[in-house]
C-alpha cells in the first residue's frame, strides 16, 4: 500500500455487542435492529486508528460497514447481504480493532459474537485463519506456519489469558498485557481491499493497545499497511489503572510497551477453517 496522495477509503467493520450485550432481561432472543443498531463495539480504538492513517496515509474515511449478527433482523429466510464486498476496490483499507473469533465456526457461547454469514465476514474469517488456529477470549495459539517462522518454544505461540482482569496473560508474564496487528494486503487469500486488526483481548486492553500503537507508535501502522505482504505484529504492554477519577485516556498509567514479534509473511499459508 503506497504512502500519500491516495485516493482509496478507510471502512470501519463495526462488530456488534457479544450476544449476553444483545439480550435485556435474561431474555434468551437478542434484540432486534431497532433496538440495538447502536450496540458496536470499539468504536474509540477505531478513532485512534483512523486519525493516524488518515493523516499517514492520505485515505479519507469511508464510513461504517455493520457486522450484525443475523439473528438480529426479523427476516431470517432473506438472503444474506453480500453487495458491499463486490464494492471494495484495492485501493481500500478495511479497519477492524475487535479480536477476531477463530475458527470461524466456534461453538456458541453466552459471550460469543453473532455471526452475520456475509461474504466480507466470511472473507475476513478466512484471512484470520492464516494467522490463528484459535482466537479467543481465554486463549490464542498461532497457526503452525506462523509459530515456525518464530522458531521452537517461543512464548508467543500460545497465550492463555486470565478469566478476569482485562486482557492480561496467565503464567509467566501475568502482567504483561498482549496486543496484536493483523495486515492482510489487496489480493490475497481473496480479499479485494487491504485488511488491518488493531486489537487485543478484550475491549479495555484494546483502546489501550490502539492509544499505544498510534500515539507512542505513531509510524507502526503506516509502515505496517504499506507492506506487499501480509503482516502479524504482537506486542506486549502494562497498566496500572489509577484510583482517582481521570478525564483523558492518556492519564491511565501506562508503565511500558513494546513490540516484541514484527512477521512479514512471505507466502499464503493454507487456511485451516474447521468446525467444532
Amino acid at each position: 500500500m503506497e504512502q500519500g496522495g491516495r485516493t482509496g477509503r478507510i471502512h470501519r467493520l463495526a462488530e456488534s455487542n457479544d450476544k449476553h450485550a444483545l439480550r435485556r432481561r435474561g431474555r434468551r432472543r437478542i434484540l432486534r435492529l431497532a433496538n440495538s443498531s447502536h450496540m458496536v463495539r470499539d468504536g474509540d480504538a477505531f478513532a485512534y486508528v483512523l486519525d493516524n492513517l488518515s493523516h499517514a496515509l492520505g485515505l479519507r474515511y469511508g464510513g461504517v460497514v455493520v457486522n450484525f449478527p443475523r439473528e438480529m433482523f426479523a427476516d431470517q429466510r432473506a438472503p444474506v447481504n453480500g453487495g458491499f464486498l463486490s464494492s471494495l476496490r484495492a485501493s481500500d483499507l478495511v479497519v477492524r480493532t475487535t479480536r477476531p473469533t477463530v475458527p470461524y465456526l466456534e461453538p456458541d457461547t453466552h459471550y460469543s459474537f453473532g455471526r452475520s454469514e456475509t461474504p466480507l465476514e466470511m472473507a475476513l474469517a478466512r484471512a484470520d485463519s492464516e494467522f490463528f488456529y484459535y482466537c479467543n477470549r481465554q486463549e490464542v495459539l498461532l497457526q503452525d506456519a506462523v509459530a515456525k517462522e518464530l522458531g521452537a518454544g517461543d512464548p508467543f505461540k500460545r497465550i492463555e489469558f486470565r478469566k478476569h482482569g482485562g486482557g492480561r496473560r496467565k503464567g509467566k508474564g501475568g502482567g504483561d498485557f498482549i496486543g496484536y496487528v493483523t495486515f492482510v494486503p489487496a489480493g490475497v487469500y481473496g480479499l479485494p481491499a487491504s485488511a488491518l486488526n488493531v486489537f487485543s483481548i478484550d475491549g479495555t486492553s484494546t483502546l489501550i493497545w490502539a492509544f499505544i500503537v498510534t500515539q507512542a507508535l505513531s509510524s507502526t501502522l503506516a509502515e505496517v499497511v504499506s507492506s506487499a505482504e501480509p503482516v502479524l505484529l504482537i506486542g506486549k504492554f502494562q497498566v496500572e489503572f489509577p484510583d482517582h477519577q481521570v478525564e483523558r485516556l492518556e492519564e491511565i498509567g501506562v508503565t511500558s510497551f513494546s513490540i516484541e514479534r514484527w512477521l512479514t509473511l512471505p507466502a499464503p499459508i493454507e487456511p485451516l477453517l474447521r468446525s467444532a
